[in-house]
């Protein structure tokens, strides 16, 4: 099978598609230039004390991803001749178009933006979408992180799906949630979901090369479309400072326990014809 992967150059979104060089021979890479690690996305900064909680963020985001995946990007695991980089303005350009015209079998898209409808009718049949968020509820940007500042730590996760015209609102095909831990926070819950995500990949893959079929569920009722924009260093405050990196502990503490030998779930979201259950 002829493979294309549509990403990010950070090293979560090589992390995550890594098992796909294990299982495929023929894989043509191409690479959009994402924002600095350690500077993150564009925000708005009002005072000294919130470019300090802007700082604190992305080095503690930089050091534990650095320890979590290591420091590669796809241009360290893909042979040259198959690697195509470009910038975020080259993405809907006819470099990818061009790329295109290849008769690929399927593609994998993480961490490269909005596509044009133009590119869209040109994605093999079988083009997957891997969304660092739970959709429908968490769309967008930096989903990882609004489900903490929301105090809903148990929507942290993982969700494959078709590419529409919309944001993140394609058909699902699997959604990966990570078992709830104490003493974790928000960047190392993330970074469990992504962990579990690449499992659960590594299942759809199997199922993709022995020719299974896959079945896609439409997403029928909409949550929140996030911004570059919408996230702002004073959002930090509350995750930082009112709750001091604890919104796991909060909520479990919130919870009333439950007396049974084995483990027990304490909260269960319906998702698409199943429940997912969060495990303590």
């Amino acid at each position: 099978m002829k493979i294309l992967l549509i990403c990010g150059d950070h090293p979560r979104h090589r992390f995550m598609l890594e098992p796909v060089k294990k299982k495929f021979k023929k894989i043509t890479c191409i690479m959009m230039k994402r924002e600095s690690l350690k500077k993150g996305l564009t925000t708005i900064i009002n005072n000294h004390d919130e470019k300090k909680l802007i700082l604190k963020h992305f080095n503690l985001r930089y050091l534990k991803e650095k320890k979590a995946f290591g420091t590669r990007t796809a241009e360290n695991i893909f042979s040259s001749e198959n690697l195509i980089k470009i910038n975020k303005n080259q993405l809907n350009s006819p470099i990818v178009l061009k790329i295109l015209k290849t008769n690929f079998d399927a593609c994998f898209v993480m961490g490269a933006g909005l596509f044009s409808s133009k590119i869209i009718k040109k994605l093999p049949k079988v083009t997957i979408n891997i969304h660092l968020g739970l959709s429908p509820w968490y769309r967008g940007s930096a989903t990882l992180f609004w489900p903490s500042y929301n105090l809903e730590p148990w929507k942290t996760g993982v969700t494959f799906h078709r590419i529409d015209n919309n944001i993140d609102s394609g058909p699902i095909l699997h959604q990966s949630v990570p078992k709830l831990k104490k003493n974790i926070g928000v960047i190392d819950l993330s970074i469990l979901a992504i962990k579990k995500a690449q499992k659960d990949f590594i299942k759809i893959l199997n199922a993709l090369k022995n020719k299974k079929k896959l079945i896609y569920i439409k997403q029928k009722h909409t949550g929140k479309t996030y911004f570059q924009e919408s996230f702002r260093a004073c959002h930090l405050k509350v995750v930082y400072q009112l709750f001091n990196d604890n919104i796991v502990n909060y909520f479990f503490s919130s919870k009333k326990k439950k007396k049974k030998k084995k483990k027990i779930y304490i909260e269960k979201i319906y998702v698409y014809n199943t429940y997912i259950y969060i495990y303590i």
